[in-house]
């Protein structure tokens, strides 16, 4: 019985290194054939001029990426595209990386709302070192446009900021009614999408009919007025997109040079106001200190000057007491002396007086 598990042992430790090896040949015979499956596939796609699967596409040029950008975004910088282009040759990455910080942008595929849109020409007219402010202006204000609206108005006077109509949509009565309100929507509203983006002035007046847009931009305003673009430039130059003269921006550029200047004067000026009332200051509070010295010196002159006063006032009359104490002193004295020499002199008398009786007695 003893050999014949032992037999058993030998033979089961014998057989499963055999069939791990066995396991692994397997296992590589198949993903050899795997491999060289793969490399077979990707062989024939090249031979047949396929594009290869890894390999990256190209980049797209700057120019196209800043005009796609710049029609969604802000349409009167699309003519200073060439200009960007050539001064940031050698590095590109900084004009694109500059544009995300102003516009607030990870990618240039996106597109602004209407409110942003509209917010960003405002700023191109008035003010274009707030255009970095925009997104956290529409944050701060977001549900409060009106507020926007008075506000920049009341500061821009003579400006008028457009804000997008908000459209309304009806409230489904139930869950089942929902697919047969879209259906009768879709067959009121029979009109053929577009892909048309809704700030493009040319494209929306192609679109309507030459209906005239309500836009604060020279394209709708010259439609309105029915006269051509450059007509309405000429009478209207630096607004509604309209490019300013050389002669505006050089009068523009010396008006706040001559600002800045002014502002400059204005501080040195008080500077120097600030200067001279702390050199004042320092004269008046030595000017006071030299009186507190002064004064303080003449009490204690005159607080010396009354103790030496009282002083001697004092020995005067401790003197003039010396002697009248003495004076009485002598008087108690001669007094005493008188009274003991009165008082010798009585007894003197009463003694001889008492001998001179004690004699009569005896001689009676």
């Amino acid at each position: 019985m003893y050999n014949h598990r032992a037999l058993k042992r030998n033979i089961s430790l014998f057989l499963l290194p055999c069939i791990i090896l066995l396991l692994f040949q397997v296992f590589l015979f198949t993903n050899i054939s795997v491999v060289n499956a793969t490399s077979n596939s990707l062989q024939n796609q090249v031979d047949h001029g396929q594009r290869f699967i890894f390999k990256r596409p190209k980049p797209k040029p700057i120019k196209t990426t800043l005009l796609r950008f710049f029609t969604a975004w802000n349409p009167p910088i699309v003519k200073n595209i060439d200009a960007l282009v050539n001064k940031y040759q050698d590095n590109p990455t900084t004009l694109l990386n500059s544009i995300k910080k102003i516009y607030n942008v990870k990618h240039f595929d996106g597109k602004p709302t209407k409110l942003q849109f509209n917010l960003i020409q405002f700023y191109m007219k008035h003010e274009r070192k707030n255009l970095k402010n925009v997104p956290l202006i529409l944050k701060s204000y977001k549900g409060k446009e009106r507020l926007l609206k008075s506000k920049l108005e009341n500061y821009y006077k003579g400006s008028t900021l457009i804000l997008p109509s908000v459209k309304t949509t009806k409230k489904a009565s139930s869950s089942g009614n929902v697919l047969k309100n879209l259906l009768n929507d879709a067959k009121k509203n029979k009109q053929t999408p577009t892909n048309l983006h809704y700030e493009d002035p040319k494209k929306v007046l192609e679109r309507e009919k030459k209906k005239c847009c309500t836009l604060e931009w020279k394209s709708c305003k010259a439609c309105q007025l029915k006269i051509s673009v450059e007509m309405f430039c000429e009478n209207n130059v630096g607004r509604y997109g309209c490019m300013k003269t050389n002669a505006a921006i050089a009068e523009e550029t010396t008006k706040y040079h001559d600002k800045q200047k002014e502002e400059r004067r204005k501080h040195l000026e008080q500077m120097d106001r600030q200067v001279e009332e702390s050199k004042k200051n320092i004269k008046r509070q030595k000017e006071e200190k030299t009186k507190r010295a002064k004064r303080h010196t003449q009490l204690m002159q005159s607080h010396r000057e009354q103790s030496e006063k009282e002083q001697r006032n004092g020995s005067l009359r401790n003197n003039s007491e010396k002697k009248q104490q003495r004076k009485k002193k002598n008087e108690m004295k001669k007094m005493r002396k008188g009274l003991m020499n009165k008082l010798q002199k009585a007894e003197k008398l009463s003694l001889n007086h008492l001998g001179n009786m004690w004699n009569i007695k005896k001689s009676k």
